[in-house]
C-alpha cells in the first residue's frame, strides 16, 4: 500500500491477525472509494484450507471446522466480528 492509502483506511485491525484480516482491509478499501486492483500475474504461497470444510446435514451443506483448536477459535470469533 501507499502511505496515503493507510492514512485513508487505517492500519489492519490487530484483533484479526489470525483470520479475516484481509477481508476487513478489503471492506475498508471499498468504503474509502480509493482505486485499487489485483495483479493477475502475482504469485503467492498460502496454505491450502479446503480440508477444514466438513459436510453437515447429510452432505447438503458444508461448514468450516478447523481441526486445530486455536484456528477454530479465531475462525469463529473473527467471523462473528466481521458479520456484526
Amino acid at each position: 500500500f501507499r502511505a496515503t492509502t493507510l492514512e485513508a483506511t487505517g492500519v489492519p485491525d490487530l484483533r484479526l491477525f489470525f483470520r479475516g484480516d484481509e477481508t476487513e482491509v478489503h471492506r475498508r478499501l471499498l468504503r474509502s472509494g480509493l482505486p485499487f486492483g489485483t495483479c493477475l500475474n502475482a504469485l503467492y504461497l498460502h496454505p491450502q484450507g479446503g480440508d477444514e470444510f466438513k459436510p453437515i446435514l447429510g452432505g447438503r451443506m458444508h461448514t468450516q471446522y478447523p481441526e486445530n483448536e486455536t484456528k477454530r477459535y479465531y475462525t469463529y470469533r473473527n467471523r462473528g466480528y466481521l458479520q456484526s
